[in-house]
């Protein structure tokens, strides 16, 4: 290695390591640390001048992303975050693991006393995983004019969409990681402080509104962050470096979309045995190897009620109380109606027969 290239290669590791410090997840910066750490031991005996060239290339890019993400751009934190969270990269592979080595019975292969052309092996566990993301699991076969499809082809065909497939699937992770994401996103946020904070922001907007208004009219008024970025100014200076604690909420809530959670219904006879084995039963790759030997287990995966674009469970036993079951039964069934719907199952209903 020349010696501007050894320079130039201290310099981006101390960079990366110093950008990474300064991010706002602190799983984030355990992962980046170890990851840039992995990533440049691997290639320190590097010889070939264009392999270094492209290394150096790689760790430029990094670098800048790291920059763009501890101003918050959207784009560069949720790209950190799925390499963190093992919704990208070596860390997905990993999750995925346990879900395709779970022992199942092989399929027989298409051409007798010929391995190779078995199709894939799919275990319960990963089948319902590839349910709750994939289209189909199973690919559409062609169907030739004059001759049947050579059970070589099918095979290839099969194994292809499996490959495919399984880079698409997204795995779960541990409960322990899936509660404390629900906590960043803001489960532990209570109505009370949601209420202050609105009023807050509403007298704040009045009084925000009317100042503006009269500096308009005197003197003229600094542009927003926004405008800055609009009209091409450079990205630190156009970014806000403070930003508040909702945005950072709505990043995890993001995460939580990618991320499936895993539920098990096991069967009587599959009970007793699960009973002696919970205590070892500490998150969801575990629990796949203890469940290895009860073949009755159903596999359902749902996203967290934290997820975005998913309603939140703001509404907690205390907020109920006063209110009889009978009324939150009619609230509920009214919920999923149209309006028109509710006006004719309401108390209009009477009125309106009244008249006719």
């Amino acid at each position: 290695m020349k010696a501007s290239h050894r320079l130039e290669v201290l310099s981006l590791y101390r960079g990366i390591l110093k950008e990474a410090s300064l991010f706002f997840d602190s799983d984030a910066r355990i992962y980046l640390k170890e990851r840039t750490k992995e990533r440049f031991r691997a290639h320190k005996d590097e010889i070939n001048v264009q392999r270094i060239k492209n290394q150096l290339a790689d760790a430029r890019k990094a670098f800048h992303q790291l920059q763009r993400a501890n101003v918050y751009d959207v784009k560069s934190v949720m790209r950190i975050l799925e390499f963190s969270y093992g919704r990208r990269g070596k860390k997905k592979h990993e999750l995925l693991k346990p879900f395709i080595s779970f022992p199942s019975a092989a399929p027989a292969p298409l051409i007798s006393r010929v391995p190779r052309t078995a199709p894939p092996r799919i275990p319960p566990p990963l089948r319902a995983l590839l349910a709750s993301q994939v289209k189909s699991i199973d690919p559409i076969l062609p169907i030739p004019k004059h001759k049947p499809l050579h059970p070589r082809r099918e095979a290839n065909l099969r194994w292809r969409h499996f490959s495919k497939i399984t880079k698409q699937v997204l795995p779960p992770l541990p409960q322990d990681v899936v509660r404390e994401l629900e906590e960043k996103a803001g489960k532990n946020l209570g109505n009370a402080e949601v209420e202050e904070r609105m009023n807050d922001r509403r007298e704040l907007g009045e009084k925000e509104k009317k100042y503006l208004d009269e500096r308009r009219e005197t003197e003229d008024v600094p542009r927003s962050p926004r405008d800055k970025v609009r009209n091409g100014e450079p990205y630190h200076v156009g970014r806000p470096h403070t930003p508040r604690s909702r945005l950072i909420r709505r990043f995890y809530q993001k995460l939580l979309a990618q991320v499936p959670v895993m539920h098990m219904s096991i069967t009587d006879k599959d009970k007793k045995n699960s009973e002696e084995s919970r205590s070892t039963n500490h998150h969801e790759t575990h629990s796949l190897e203890v469940l290895i030997n009860m073949p009755n287990v159903q596999y359902k995966f749902s996203k967290s009620a934290w997820a975005d674009r998913r309603p939140l469970p703001l509404v907690s036993c205390e907020d109920r109380e006063g209110l009889e079951d009978n009324e939150l039964e009619s609230k509920r069934k009214d919920k999923g109606k149209t309006k028109n719907e509710r006006r004719e199952s309401g108390p209009l209903k009477n009125i309106k027969k009244s008249y006719v």
